[in-house]
């Protein structure tokens, strides 16, 4: 699973950010946004970014946690059975499907037990 609502804003002089996970640099990119393409483990995690300017200072991170749970997607996914998928507006995207192929976005995807998770397509 990859984490792609990674969002910030850029200002004059900067010359790219830095993305950290749990401390350990993850990533440098010149955008506003960023992938994190690494194996993220079950568990609270802790996303900083830093801005490097042109003159090779970095700006103290700018930190957000989040939580991931990649064991209940594995196990909906795996499972064979049907499920809904919504979008993050509650639009009903598919029903009652057994696959997330073509889906990209953040999607919540429920179970007949009622049970919903969020999940990124990429």
């Amino acid at each position: 699973m990859k984490i792609d609502d990674i969002t910030y804003s850029k200002m004059s002089g900067i010359d790219h950010f830095n993305v950290y996970v749990d401390g350990q640099l993850v990533g440098t990119t010149t955008e506003t946004t960023f992938t994190v393409s690494s194996a993220m483990t079950d568990g609270k995690h802790k996303i900083a970014v830093t801005a490097v300017f042109t003159d090779g200072t970095e700006t103290v991170p700018a930190y957000a946690s989040m939580n991931y749970d990649g064991t209940a997607i594995k196990d909906i996914m795996t499972s064979g059975k049907p499920f809904d998928v919504y979008s993050t507006d509650g639009k009903l995207m598919r029903q009652q499907t057994r696959s997330t192929e073509g889906l990209k976005g953040v999607f919540i995807i429920r179970t007949d037990n009622g049970k919903s998770q969020s999940v990124i397509m990429k």
